[in-house]
């Protein structure tokens, strides 16, 4: 798929951190990532991927329903796009409504990369049961969590709380990535 209002596609978690740090250098900050085993020193002012715990707070935007803007397929129609409404590939970005933080695409389109490893030792990699303040998750990084859906998802994969993991060095037309910035 080619298009420059698309969301980038077909790209690594290692090419992502890659792209975080030659962001980060062009524009005069710290990168954040060693490249060579995916860890993120979050003291650093540079471009990285967001946690889990930082994609799901954004995600939701002070929400609690299933998606931002409620709990049923139509609600998702309106913000996100999945298996029921996409012509099977990506759309182009921001055309559906954004959540209460302005921000775009976060149901749906294509899956985003977190930060965060999956955790193949704890029960299907879910959190953890003790409580936790914005968590960085586990240090896995052969596999990432992805978080968000894509074009090809079900509805209950698009959900704010529905999480998936995929290869660290793979790429696939169902996922890419965002930024976040910042000192934790």
């Amino acid at each position: 798929f080619a298009g420059d209002d698309l969301p980038v596609t077909n790209v690594s978690a290692n090419e992502a951190i890659v792209f975080c740090n030659l962001l980060s250098t062009a524009a005069g900050l710290a990168p954040s990532f060693e490249e060579k085993t995916g860890k993120c020193d979050f003291s650093k002012n540079g471009f990285r991927l967001p946690t889990e715990a930082e994609w799901e707070y954004a995600c939701r935007a002070g929400t609690r329903t299933h998606f931002f803007s409620g709990n049923t397929v139509a609600d998702l129609d309106r913000t996100g796009w999945y298996a029921g409404n996409n012509g099977g590939k990506p759309r182009p970005v921001a055309k559906k409504a954004p959540n209460p933080w302005g921000l775009f695409d976060l149901h749906g389109n294509v899956f985003e990369f977190c930060y965060d490893g999956f955790d193949e030792t704890y029960h299907a990699g879910n959190y953890r049961p003790e409580p936790r303040t914005n968590p960085t998750g586990h240090d896995n990084f052969n596999l990432r969590i992805m978080r968000g859906g894509g074009w090809a998802s079900a509805p209950s994969e698009c959900r704010s709380a529905a999480r998936g993991c995929f290869w660290t060095g793979g790429g696939a037309s169902y996922l890419g990535f965002r930024v976040a910035r910042g000192v934790r």
